[in-house]
């Protein structure tokens, strides 16, 4: 496991990877979605690994999870990151790798919070928390706009309750407490805003990306002799 985290992390200035995080509501998979339409070859997307899990074990998956499916989810994780690590360094470009969920968010997902989670793996925290640059929670609208959230329920009668909503997201924040550089986007009254601040959010990071790469080629000029 040690060595998986780190073929997907570190080396590469003009790469950033950013986790978007948060729970039932709070817009993640649209916003994903906007974002890779919005910047196309300038952000990489990580497909949720929870996703999968519903898609090979049902909406229970967690009924019955086990230590060796936690493991493999885990490293499909990894794996993935990994995987998009490898596409950004080939385009030699200012890239952001997105990922939809990281690896804190499975910790919120296994029967063991916490740091009993990562230890059953041989892990700590800071080292999951070490892989992202930057993490961007949107918040759910359960939290500060019930209305809006129950409304969207009405169409989905598949979603938590606002409670379990709630509770969700802020297993969420705990997961990613001790993050240096994480973004807290309330719940807005529509989408569009709440896309507009990660979409600013991302630019923001890719000119910071783009300021780093030409100040390595400025100084990595030799000065003409006369």
């Amino acid at each position: 496991m040690q060595n998986e985290m780190k073929n997907t992390s570190g080396g590469e200035s003009q790469i950033r990877k950013i986790a978007l995080t948060g729970g039932p509501g709070s817009g993640r998979r649209e916003i994903t979605m906007r974002m890779a339409a919005q910047f196309e070859e300038e952000v990489i997307i990580v497909q949720d690994t929870v996703r999968d899990a519903k898609e090979e074990r049902g909406e229970e998956w967690q009924e019955n999870l086990d230590e060796d499916y936690e493991l493999e989810m885990m490293k499909r994780q990894l794996e993935y990151e990994m995987a998009a690590r490898k596409d950004a360094e080939e385009t030699e470009k200012p890239t952001i790798i997105l990922c939809e969920r990281g690896l804190p968010d499975l910790a919120t997902q296994s029967k063991d919070k916490g740091e009993s989670f990562y230890q059953k793996f041989g892990l700590k925290k800071e080292e999951a928390l070490g892989l992202y640059d930057e993490v961007i929670h949107l918040e759910t609208m359960a939290e500060s706009k019930p209305e809006l959230y129950n409304e969207k329920r009405k169409e989905n009668r598949s979603m938590a309750t606002p409670e379990k909503a709630k509770e969700i997201d802020q297993n969420l924040k705990n997961a990613w407490e001790g993050h240096e550089n994480c973004t807290t986007i309330k719940a807005t009254d529509s989408l569009d805003e709440k896309a507009a601040i990660a979409q600013s959010k991302i630019e923001t990071c890719l000119s910071e990306i783009n300021q780093e790469a030409n100040r390595e080629t400025t100084e990595g000029r030799t000065p003409r002799q006369y």
